[in-house]
């Protein structure tokens, strides 16, 4: 009866820990499922977030999502999902001025859902600096570069970056050129995965303040 008992645990834990793999194989999978996921500002319609998938007839439809500050996500649409097709795009109307953040919630049939990784896009405001981040997201780069664009003005910037808990985890000073607006940012490797906002403050020759999303995986 004791052996018959341990076995039957034994089994239990078995078809447990199988369970818990294939979750973890499937949540994994969804970006490798999920390809070219991109957001791109068309003049006078919207922003067009498109991507491309694998055949698959287990996805039922997608849910798009858009976010002002990488955090905290809305719905804005969804998009069904057609076996023999492979490329989906969707048409945001009323995206956040300056940056919005998107991504992609994948539902199945059987309703299991998973999230995509996160695509952005730009829409400048007159007269306001810009700032593009390459490469994002940042892999095993040991420094970021910073592009600053309409800056009028050679000054200073004040780098900082705060984890989702809100605590400071990197401050830097730049010296910012009008002319030249290129700068980089030495990360060696210290910070782990994640999500992260970078606070970029311009002053002792222009202000300006600009926030960004930076995105860390290994």
């Amino acid at each position: 009866m004791l052996s018959s008992a341990k076995t039957v645990k034994g089994n239990i834990l078995g078809i447990l820990i199988l369970f818990l793999a294939v979750i973890s194989v499937s949540a994994q999978d969804v970006n490798s499922y999920i390809k070219n996921l991109s957001a791109v500002n068309i003049p006078d319609r919207g922003v067009q977030i498109s991507w491309n998938t694998k055949y698959n007839d287990t996805t039922s439809f997608f849910v798009v999502e858009r976010s002002i500050d990488g955090e905290n996500f809305e719905r804005i649409g969804e998009v069904s999902s057609v076996n023999t097709k492979t490329f989906f795009k969707f048409i945001d109307r009323k995206p956040y001025a300056d940056v919005s953040y998107y991504r992609l919630k994948v539902v199945d049939y059987d309703g299991k859902t998973f999230i995509t990784s996160l695509t952005s896009t730009f829409i400048p405001s007159q007269g306001k600096p810009e700032l593009v981040l390459y490469p994002m997201p940042v892999g095993n780069a040991n420094s970021l570069n910073l592009n600053f664009q309409g800056v009028e003005k050679d000054c200073k910037a004040t780098v900082t970056i705060t984890d989702q808990f809100g605590r400071q985890v990197l401050s830097r000073e730049l010296n910012v050129n009008s002319l030249q607006a290129r700068n980089s940012l030495e990360l060696n490797g210290d910070l782990p995965a994640g999500n992260y906002q970078m606070t970029v403050m311009g002053h002792s020759g222009q202000s300006f303040k600009i926030g960004k999303l930076l995105q860390i995986v290994k």
